[in-house]
Order: structure tokens, then sequence, then C-alpha cells
């Protein structure tokens, strides 16, 4: 792991954080971030000083009041990034049916992502280089059962889903884009969402196998497959955003997100933090090193990762890593930490 708070004049940052700031109620986070109570997630960002920024784990308002109160923060704490790009995510938005067969609807395990309000635990992007709006592509709104790959999720009586539940459930319960940035070297493609846990489901594993389908969208977008008649029209892209799945530990789709991390296209850095290969509860398979959140394994599945900035090949790396202290000032809460990774273009 190379020096996290000094990239080079020609070096571009990338960072990925599941910032962790969602609230139980719309307008709460407005508020909140008015008041500094998310100053300590944000000064993690403004000492990483990234170029180009992946959030996940904000909530979305229409007005975007949230994310206007985030940037100002940001700029107040010595980062300023003036670009910002969020969409409704699909937290929250009902479905009308009774997905988790408990006898009740409108419950928010019976939303298209789990969500106590619409725009609940959402995503955005925010830049230090214009962002070219008109030209993102938002992949939210496809259906899983459109997927030429997709598994619908079995029980030992026939199919989960009724046919028009399964017909319309989305792919991405929170959001997926694809999002053209201007750097001064040329226009960079971020690719950004966050996937669905693998878990809090039954033997039908309808979660589990909606995680699998999500991973492997994404190969094969990096692959030039075509969605809806686009595809990625650049070699010069990013992958930044939360997959919920670790390659070789917890419940994710392990195949998909083998094959994914593998892909020719992608430069895997393997991004390490002293914190992470320190940590108590970092007792797994693969490198306790490349963990990027902390879920105790005394109230959950233990260390993982599953937040990922993944370069083209097209790129050169110059630094990555996870911004995860070894000196025990973390919080010994449940989080996530930043990843970040510099890029030089060629």
């Amino acid at each position: 792991m190379l020096c996290a708070t000094c990239a080079s004049a020609d070096t571009y940052r990338i960072v990925s954080f599941n910032i962790g700031l969602s609230r139980d109620g719309p307008g709460e986070l407005v508020r909140d971030l008015l008041k500094g109570e998310g100053d300590a997630r944000l000064a993690e960002i403004a000492e990483l000083k990234p170029d180009i920024l992946a959030l996940q784990g904000l909530d979305y308002d229409h007005d975007g009041l949230a994310l206007d109160a985030l940037q100002m923060r940001l700029g107040q704490l010595g980062h300023g990034m003036d670009y910002s790009f969020a969409l409704a995510p699909n937290t929250g938005v009902p479905t009308g049916f009774d997905l988790n067969r408990n006898g009740r609807m409108a419950e928010p395990q019976d939303a298209q992502g789990y969500g106590l309000f619409a725009g609940q635990n959402a995503i955005a992007l925010l830049s230090r280089y214009p962002i070219l709006t008109e030209r993102a592509q938002d992949f939210s709104t496809l259906n899983w059962s459109e997927l030429s790959w997709a598994t619908p999720p079995e029980t030992e009586d026939g199919p989960y889903f009724a046919s028009e539940e399964w017909s319309s459930l989305k792919l991405f319960s929170v959001a997926a884009w694809a999002v053209p940035i201007g750097l001064p070297d040329g226009e960079l493609w971020v690719l950004t969402g966050q996937s669905s846990p693998p878990v809090f489901d039954g033997p039908e594993n309808r979660n589990g196998l909606r995680n699998a389908a999500q991973t492997a969208f994404w190969n094969h977008v990096v692959s030039g497959g075509d969605v809806d008649g686009w595809q990625l029209p650049s070699k010069h892209w990013v992958f930044a955003g939360g997959l919920n799945a670790d390659p070789e530990d917890g419940e994710g789709a392990k195949p998909e997100l083998q094959a994914f991390l593998s892909h020719e296209a992608i430069r895997d850095p393997q991004p390490t933090s002293l914190g992470g290969a320190q940590d108590p509860d970092a007792n797994h398979e693969g490198d306790p090193a490349l963990d990027t959140v902390r879920w105790r394994r005394d109230r959950g599945p233990g260390n993982l990762r599953v937040d990922y900035v993944l370069p083209s090949a097209q790129f050169d790396l110059r630094g990555a890593g996870v911004h995860w202290s070894a000196d025990g000032a973390d919080d010994r809460l449940f989080r996530h930490f930043p990843v970040w990774v510099d890029i030089g273009w060629q």
C-alpha cells in the first residue's frame, strides 16, 4: 500500500466509500449533515483527496438537498468537489407484493430494494471534473427476469416468485450507472452501483441469486455486451462501488465475482490495509488485509472484501489501499472503509 494522501500531479485518485450516513426517515440526513453529524466520515474523504468519489450508504431526495449539504460540508473540511450526480434508487419503491411471504405487504422487505422510505440508502457520484450527465446510463430500471443469465429462485414446490412478481422485479435493489467524466486527459467512464446483500433470505436463495446476477451484469458490460442498445464506448473506465460479495469468504456469489475480478479487461489492484490485517475479526480464508468492511463474527459474517475500485487494463496503477488504520483510532462499529486507487492515463 502506497501513500494514501499523496497522489502525484498526473495521477487521478478514485475512491469508493460506503459512508454509512443513511437515516430512518426522509429529510433526516439533510438535517444531520447541516449539524455536522457526518463530519467524521467526510473528514476521511477530505484526507484522501479523491478526484472521483463513488458513495454508497446515503439517502436520495428529489431536490438533491442531502447531496448539496454533503458537498458543502466536504468543501468546508478542505476538499471541494464541485460536480455531482445522483438518480432515484430502487430502495423503498413498493412492488405491491408480499415478497418475503410473511402475510404483510408494503414493508421494507417488499420493496424493489430494502428501504424504510423511497430513496433510503442510495448511491451518488462526486467529481472534481465535469460530469457529462447527458450521456449517463441508468441501469436501475432493468428487470431481473429479462437477463439471459437470470436464474429464478426455486423452492421444493416450484418457482419462489409468481410470474407477475418475477417479471416486475428490477435487477438492482439499489442502483447501477455508467457515467462519463471529462478528465484533462480524456473521457473516463465510471461504472458504479451497490449490489444486493446475498443474505436475509431463505433456502430459495433469492438474494444470493440476485447478487450473482448483478455481478454477472457488470461482467457483461466490461466484456462489451449490449444493454438495451448501449455498449461501453471506451476502454478508459473504472468500476467503483459495492458488490456485497467477497471472492473467498461469506455468502456472496464467488464464481461470478472471481470471474469478474480476473477478467482480462480489469486490473485488480487488490488494495490492502494494516487495520484489516490486524483486526481480531479477520478470521477467514482470504487475505484479511484486503477486507473493506468490519462485520464482527459474534454478530455477523466477520470482516470481508465487499467494496471495490477496479480500473480497466488501459490504466497504469500507481497506488492503492483501504483507508483503515492500525492505530486503534477507528471506531468499533460495523462499518465500511474507503477504498482508494491511483491511476495514470495511458
